[in-house]
């Protein structure tokens, strides 16, 4: 028998086409705390025909904060203040141990929502995506951004102002929100307040302390007229130098944010009682 059949060698030739990288993570949502740095949710990048890729993160809100910067083998990360973008380029597994390091650090005080937007590129093709990033408010304490008196001169037996002009409440973000100034004697003093301009006034026992409670526009008005709050010590004939002591507390009640609220301690005055002439009995 006799057979027809030859064989032949057929050699075929492939031409390699990029295939895109891919990246977990381009748009998923983050939220930070204020004042808190946060370490962005991994953008994993592969890519099964390129060594090398460049990931690019940059912020809508150039004001919103920074990125850190890192190296990783012989890549380090460049971060440009002025346009909000972060850099990394390098080999796949170097640029993936950096963006696991990538933490945002937002701006002091600063809370507001912005977002990220996301690029990876192996050259040829980009992957893009859109991270939305919300921020929670934190309370930020009142303070006195003037002066507290070191110490306030008063009369024997008598009602005298208490001159706390020079004190000028702030707060960061209280906003239109309610603050509560406490003055509250040591040794038996008492405190006599007259009402004002969106001002409510709580006294405590024996008038050892009052509670003045507005907003940061009203009680700055109100302490610029020493006559709204005096001073007369409950026991006769005492005086001297340092007869008694004046703690001054402010707390914004919540306003506003997460936490806070507490009472802070502004320091205290000293009060000198000045003596007068006691007639003589007989």
């Amino acid at each position: 028998c006799s057979s027809d059949l030859t064989s032949n060698t057929i050699t075929l030739n492939i031409t390699a086409v990029n295939d895109a990288p891919t990246a977990t993570n381009l748009s998923a949502a983050e939220t930070y705390t204020e004042d808190t740095a946060l370490n962005l949710t991994d953008i994993v990048i592969s890519d099964v025909d390129s060594a090398s890729v460049t990931a690019t993160l940059t912020l809508s809100n150039t004001e919103a904060g920074s990125f850190t910067t890192a190296t990783s083998g012989t890549v380090t990360s460049s971060y440009n203040s002025t346009t909000g973008v972060w850099t990394a380029s390098g080999a796949v597994a170097e640029v993936n141990v950096l963006l696991a390091g990538l933490t945002f650090t937002p701006a002091t005080n600063f809370n507001n929502s912005f977002t990220i937007s996301t690029t990876v590129s192996d050259g040829t093709t980009t992957l893009t995506g859109t991270k939305t990033v919300a921020g929670i408010a934190v309370n930020d304490a009142p303070y006195n951004n003037g002066m507290l008196p070191a110490s306030l001169t008063v009369i024997e037996d008598s009602l005298s102002p208490l001159d706390l002009s020079a004190v000028i409440l702030a707060d960061f973000d209280a906003g239109s929100g309610q603050l509560t100034l406490t003055l509250t004697t040591s040794t038996g003093g008492q405190l006599f307040a007259s009402g004002g301009t969106g001002i409510t006034l709580a006294a405590g026992a024996y008038n050892y302390y009052v509670s003045i409670t507005g907003t940061l526009t009203y009680l700055n008005a109100y302490l610029t007229n020493p006559c709204k709050i005096l001073y007369r010590h409950q026991t006769t004939n005492i005086n001297g130098s340092g007869a008694d002591t004046l703690t001054v507390t402010v707390k914004d009640n919540g306003n506003t944010g997460l936490g806070g609220g507490t009472d802070i301690n502004l320091g205290a005055v000293s009060i000198n009682i000045t003596p007068i002439n006691d007639a003589p009995t007989a």
